[in-house]
């Protein structure tokens, strides 16, 4: 089974880029996020049309209603992930410089291996 690999661009979070269409964005592999979660600046400037919402419970345990964005595709690792939902959410306030989080439904039907040794996101099909 081969192996597709990116580079960290931070030393010890699984920040990397993917692609949109044309268009590159710096995204965090979280593998604790249930859901994806894009910034609404990303969303607009990609013209993602609204699908709905969805309850996410956020770290301190509360829910709230977040609008949902469908994404037919993204490019990670010289792959094309299949089409996946994603929540708008403020993800600079993280403070990361990033511009949306992939969760595990990103990953549908893949695996994803976090190498904090050599600072890689592998993704094996």
């Amino acid at each position: 089974m081969p192996r597709i690999w990116l580079p960290f661009q931070h030393p010890n979070l699984p920040i990397v880029t993917a692609r949109f269409r044309q268009y590159p964005f710096r995204v965090l592999v979280d593998s604790g996020a249930e859901i994806s979660l894009v910034s609404p600046q990303t969303a607009l400037e990609l013209g993602l049309a609204k699908s709905g919402s969805r309850l996410i419970k956020k770290i301190q345990g509360s829910w709230q209603s977040k609008i949902l964005v469908d994404f037919d595709s993204i490019g990670f690792a010289g792959i094309e992930l299949a089409a996946f939902s994603a929540a708008i959410s403020q993800v600079a306030s993280l403070g990361l410089n990033i511009e949306m989080i992939l969760g595990v439904n990103a990953f549908a039907k893949r695996r994803v291996l976090l190498d904090y040794i050599e600072n890689r996101v592998y993704l094996m099909e």
